[in-house]
């Protein structure tokens, strides 16, 4: 039977298919407990640790006028680890209130008893990184994070976050995605094990070599080592065509101060394509798939916008 991530791509394709702005990503400033290896963000924009130029009333209006305009999920994606925002509980609630469908990246480390109940409650998702079940390695690729805590907190939320059929498909709310290096690639089919005995969907996934991967031998993977990373890719954001529905189908705005992204880790562009106007969510979302058309035109289409070769190019801000 297959296994579908409420929220993700394929699972809102199965529920009447993906709209034009199904999903809103809501880049938080940027806080984190961890120090990952593969970080794509903490070198490139700590400034954003300053906080919020965003009100909590102005942040609800613009998701209740995106469910207004047919999305349905709220995602959490960058900038660093979401559950170190004091705002998050107000905003996932509120968006679950309006029919928004939070969908939480996570490192798991801060997902106790009150905050899986919070989530829980409000109908959320969850996609927890894991890049190995080896405490040592882990704690090496994370900078420092406990893998035991990690795994005694799913194991919690687990009993709070059940999974429903429906048509010959498992709808679960926990998924697990492993970045996969030099270092973890053969612990691929552990983390796939895990994850079937757990009734949690996987997904192992390239790194992207941006911000502190960038450059480093261990996340520069051959041939032969990229086709077993795809043989176990699911990626929650693509589509049944191979596209990323969270670049094509949504929309990425920073809580810091509104401005538009392409997506949540593409920071180099930031100013480009100005502040969301959220009387005009299609028109914002117009002009940034307008920049990425204009792009692809040139250089080509890629699933994923960062993980283009010619991305470089596309995040220059004269390109």
């Amino acid at each position: 039977m297959q296994r579908i991530l409420v929220g993700s791509a394929g699972y809102l394709e199965r529920q009447g298919g993906i709209r034009m702005l199904d999903y809103v990503s809501l880049n938080l400033p940027f806080r984190c407990n961890y120090r990952c290896t593969k970080c794509a963000s903490l070198e490139r924009n700590i400034k954003r640790e300053a906080g919020s130029s965003l009100g909590l009333d102005e942040i609800k209006a613009i998701h209740a006028e995106a469910r207004n305009r047919g999305t349905r999920v709220l995602a959490f994606m960058g900038e660093g680890e979401p559950l170190v925002e004091p705002l998050l509980p107000a905003i996932v609630s509120h968006a679950s209130s309006i029919g928004l469908l939070p969908l939480v990246f996570t490192n798991g480390s801060r997902l106790n008893g009150q905050i899986s109940g919070m989530l829980s409650a409000s109908a959320a998702s969850l996609i927890v990184n894991i890049d190995s079940l080896d405490e040592g390695k882990y704690g090496k690729l994370s900078g420092g994070g406990s893998l035991e805590t990690v795994l005694d907190n799913l194991k919690q939320a687990k009993e709070l976050f059940a999974p429903h059929l429906e048509n010959q498909c498992e709808y679960v709310r926990i998924a697990i995605n492993m970045v996969v290096s030099k270092s973890n690639i053969n612990e691929i089919p552990d983390l796939f094990s895990y994850c079937d005995q757990n009734g949690f969907m996987f997904s192992s996934n390239l790194p992207i070599h941006i911000g502190k991967a960038g450059g480093q031998p261990e996340f520069l993977l051959g041939p032969s080592e990229i086709e077993i990373v795809k043989r176990f890719s699911q990626p929650f954001g693509t589509d049944s065509n191979g596209q990323c529905a969270f670049l094509r189908n949504g929309i990425t705005y920073s809580m810091v101060d509104g401005m538009l992204l392409p997506c949540p880790y593409a920071l180099e562009t930031e100013g480009r394509y100005g502040i969301l106007d959220k009387k005009d969510l299609f028109g914002s979302q117009r002009s940034v798939l307008d920049g990425i058309r204009m792009f692809e035109d040139r250089f080509g289409r890629e699933r994923c916008l960062l993980r283009h070769k010619d991305y470089g190019t596309f995040s220059k801000p004269d390109s």
